[in-house]
Protein backbone atom coordinates (compact mmCIF):
# COMPACT_ATOMS: atom_id res chain seq x y z
CA UNK A 1 0.00 0.00 0.00
CA UNK A 2 2.84 2.34 0.90
CA UNK A 3 4.50 1.73 -2.48
CA UNK A 4 1.24 2.40 -4.35
CA UNK A 5 0.62 5.63 -2.44
CA UNK A 6 4.14 6.86 -3.15
CA UNK A 7 3.85 5.93 -6.85
CA UNK A 8 0.47 7.64 -7.08
CA UNK A 9 1.81 10.77 -5.42
CA UNK A 10 4.47 11.08 -8.09
CA UNK A 11 1.90 11.75 -10.80
CA UNK A 12 -0.42 14.02 -8.81
CA UNK A 13 -0.35 17.72 -9.56
CA UNK A 14 -2.33 20.59 -8.13
CA UNK A 15 -4.51 22.45 -10.61
CA UNK A 16 -3.43 25.95 -11.57
CA UNK A 17 -4.91 28.76 -9.46
CA UNK A 18 -8.48 29.61 -10.49
CA UNK A 19 -9.07 26.34 -12.39
CA UNK A 20 -12.62 24.97 -12.40
CA UNK A 21 -14.12 21.97 -14.21
CA UNK A 22 -15.81 22.72 -17.55
CA UNK A 23 -19.44 23.69 -17.03
CA UNK A 24 -19.08 24.14 -13.27
CA UNK A 25 -20.68 27.18 -11.75
CA UNK A 26 -20.05 28.12 -8.09
CA UNK A 27 -23.52 29.68 -7.85
CA UNK A 28 -25.23 26.56 -9.25
CA UNK A 29 -23.17 24.26 -6.99
CA UNK A 30 -24.17 26.33 -3.96
CA UNK A 31 -27.83 26.32 -5.02
CA UNK A 32 -27.76 22.55 -5.59
CA UNK A 33 -26.14 21.79 -2.24
CA UNK A 34 -28.40 24.16 -0.30
CA UNK A 35 -31.51 22.68 -1.94
CA UNK A 36 -30.98 19.33 -0.25
CA UNK A 37 -29.15 19.73 3.03
CA UNK A 38 -30.26 17.46 5.85
CA UNK A 39 -28.96 17.29 9.38
CA UNK A 40 -28.71 13.81 10.83
CA UNK A 41 -32.02 14.30 12.65
CA UNK A 42 -33.70 15.45 9.42
CA UNK A 43 -32.20 12.58 7.44
CA UNK A 44 -33.40 10.02 10.01
CA UNK A 45 -36.95 11.27 9.45
CA UNK A 46 -36.93 10.32 5.76
CA UNK A 47 -37.95 7.05 4.17
CA UNK A 48 -35.04 7.35 1.75
CA UNK A 49 -32.58 6.90 4.60
CA UNK A 50 -34.14 3.63 5.70
CA UNK A 51 -34.36 2.31 2.15
CA UNK A 52 -30.70 3.11 1.54
CA UNK A 53 -29.73 1.76 4.96
CA UNK A 54 -31.45 -1.58 4.25
CA UNK A 55 -29.72 -1.74 0.86
CA UNK A 56 -26.39 -1.15 2.57
CA UNK A 57 -27.14 -3.85 5.16
CA UNK A 58 -28.01 -6.39 2.45
CA UNK A 59 -24.89 -5.65 0.39
CA UNK A 60 -22.61 -5.58 3.42
CA UNK A 61 -24.05 -8.79 4.88
CA UNK A 62 -23.37 -10.70 1.68
CA UNK A 63 -19.75 -9.57 1.68
CA UNK A 64 -19.23 -10.07 5.40
CA UNK A 65 -20.79 -13.53 5.28
CA UNK A 66 -18.40 -14.61 2.52
CA UNK A 67 -15.42 -13.03 4.30
CA UNK A 68 -16.31 -14.99 7.42
CA UNK A 69 -16.77 -18.42 5.85
CA UNK A 70 -15.04 -18.54 2.47
CA UNK A 71 -12.04 -20.53 3.64
CA UNK A 72 -14.14 -23.18 5.39
CA UNK A 73 -16.82 -23.24 2.68
CA UNK A 74 -14.26 -23.45 -0.12
CA UNK A 75 -12.30 -26.25 1.56
CA UNK A 76 -15.47 -28.26 2.24
CA UNK A 77 -16.98 -27.68 -1.21
CA UNK A 78 -13.77 -28.50 -3.06
CA UNK A 79 -13.13 -31.63 -1.03
CA UNK A 80 -16.76 -32.79 -1.32
CA UNK A 81 -16.45 -32.62 -5.10
CA UNK A 82 -13.92 -35.43 -4.73
CA UNK A 83 -11.22 -34.12 -7.01
CA UNK A 84 -8.96 -32.73 -4.26
CA UNK A 85 -7.37 -33.96 -1.09
CA UNK A 86 -8.10 -32.09 2.14
CA UNK A 87 -4.74 -30.31 1.91
CA UNK A 88 -5.26 -29.27 -1.72
CA UNK A 89 -8.77 -28.04 -0.96
CA UNK A 90 -7.51 -26.05 2.04
CA UNK A 91 -4.80 -24.46 -0.11
CA UNK A 92 -7.27 -23.54 -2.86
CA UNK A 93 -9.72 -22.09 -0.32
CA UNK A 94 -6.92 -20.09 1.28
CA UNK A 95 -6.07 -18.69 -2.16
CA UNK A 96 -9.70 -17.64 -2.62
CA UNK A 97 -9.80 -15.99 0.82
CA UNK A 98 -6.34 -14.46 0.80
CA UNK A 99 -5.96 -13.33 -2.81
CA UNK A 100 -9.18 -13.24 -4.83
CA UNK A 101 -11.48 -11.76 -2.17
CA UNK A 102 -9.19 -8.86 -1.22
CA UNK A 103 -8.21 -8.25 -4.83
CA UNK A 104 -11.89 -7.98 -5.81
CA UNK A 105 -12.56 -5.80 -2.77
CA UNK A 106 -9.83 -3.32 -3.65
CA UNK A 107 -10.75 -3.17 -7.32
CA UNK A 108 -14.43 -2.75 -6.45
CA UNK A 109 -13.71 0.32 -4.36
CA UNK A 110 -12.05 1.93 -7.36
CA UNK A 111 -14.27 0.65 -10.16
CA UNK A 112 -17.72 1.26 -8.67
CA UNK A 113 -16.89 4.92 -8.12
CA UNK A 114 -16.07 5.29 -11.82
CA UNK A 115 -19.07 3.21 -12.85
CA UNK A 116 -21.39 5.39 -10.78
CA UNK A 117 -19.97 8.51 -12.42
CA UNK A 118 -20.90 7.07 -15.82
CA UNK A 119 -24.25 5.36 -15.24
CA UNK A 120 -25.45 7.14 -12.10
CA UNK A 121 -25.58 6.21 -8.44
CA UNK A 122 -28.99 4.54 -8.52
CA UNK A 123 -28.17 2.39 -11.55
CA UNK A 124 -24.83 1.42 -10.03
CA UNK A 125 -26.49 0.39 -6.80
CA UNK A 126 -29.09 -1.67 -8.66
CA UNK A 127 -26.46 -3.43 -10.78
CA UNK A 128 -24.23 -4.12 -7.78
CA UNK A 129 -27.17 -5.62 -5.89
CA UNK A 130 -28.29 -7.75 -8.85
CA UNK A 131 -24.79 -9.08 -9.49
CA UNK A 132 -24.27 -9.79 -5.80
CA UNK A 133 -27.63 -11.57 -5.49
CA UNK A 134 -26.87 -13.75 -8.52
CA UNK A 135 -23.41 -14.71 -7.27
CA UNK A 136 -24.70 -15.47 -3.79
CA UNK A 137 -27.41 -17.68 -5.32
CA UNK A 138 -24.94 -19.70 -7.44
CA UNK A 139 -22.15 -19.84 -4.86
CA UNK A 140 -23.24 -23.23 -3.57
CA UNK A 141 -23.18 -24.69 -7.07
CA UNK A 142 -19.84 -23.25 -8.19
CA UNK A 143 -17.91 -23.68 -4.93
CA UNK A 144 -16.63 -27.14 -5.85
CA UNK A 145 -14.74 -25.95 -8.94
CA UNK A 146 -11.58 -24.02 -8.03
CA UNK A 147 -11.57 -21.43 -10.82
CA UNK A 148 -15.32 -20.79 -10.37
CA UNK A 149 -14.79 -20.43 -6.62
CA UNK A 150 -12.06 -17.86 -7.31
CA UNK A 151 -14.24 -15.88 -9.73
CA UNK A 152 -17.30 -15.92 -7.46
CA UNK A 153 -15.19 -14.90 -4.46
CA UNK A 154 -13.61 -12.04 -6.41
CA UNK A 155 -17.03 -10.81 -7.57
CA UNK A 156 -18.40 -10.84 -4.02
CA UNK A 157 -15.34 -8.89 -2.89
CA UNK A 158 -15.74 -6.51 -5.84
CA UNK A 159 -19.33 -5.70 -4.90
CA UNK A 160 -18.58 -5.55 -1.18
CA UNK A 161 -15.83 -3.01 -1.87
CA UNK A 162 -18.28 -1.15 -4.08
CA UNK A 163 -20.52 -0.52 -1.09
CA UNK A 164 -17.73 1.49 0.46
CA UNK A 165 -17.40 3.56 -2.71
CA UNK A 166 -21.09 4.05 -3.49
CA UNK A 167 -22.80 4.72 -0.17
CA UNK A 168 -20.79 7.74 1.03
CA UNK A 169 -21.48 9.51 -2.28
CA UNK A 170 -25.13 8.42 -2.35
CA UNK A 171 -25.48 9.78 1.18
CA UNK A 172 -24.08 13.13 0.02
CA UNK A 173 -26.30 13.10 -3.10
CA UNK A 174 -29.49 12.42 -1.17
CA UNK A 175 -28.86 14.38 2.01
CA UNK A 176 -26.33 17.06 1.04
CA UNK A 177 -22.58 17.45 1.35
CA UNK A 178 -22.56 19.76 4.34
CA UNK A 179 -23.30 17.07 6.96
CA UNK A 180 -22.12 14.03 5.01
CA UNK A 181 -19.61 13.06 7.71
CA UNK A 182 -22.31 12.74 10.36
CA UNK A 183 -24.95 11.43 7.99
CA UNK A 184 -22.69 8.74 6.56
CA UNK A 185 -21.86 7.69 10.12
CA UNK A 186 -25.56 6.85 10.54
CA UNK A 187 -25.68 5.14 7.16
CA UNK A 188 -22.61 3.07 8.05
CA UNK A 189 -24.30 1.60 11.13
Amino acid sequence: FFVLVVLGSLVMVNPRPGWTPAGWSPAQAAADSNAREFSSVGMLKTGQFYGLWLSYVAGALAGLMVIGIIKLFGADALQAKGSMTAEQAASAATLAAGVFLPLGNGLGRLAWGGISDRIGRKNSLIWAALIQAFVMFVFFFVGGVPWLLYIATAIVGFNFGGNLALFPVITADFFGPKSVGQNYGWMFT
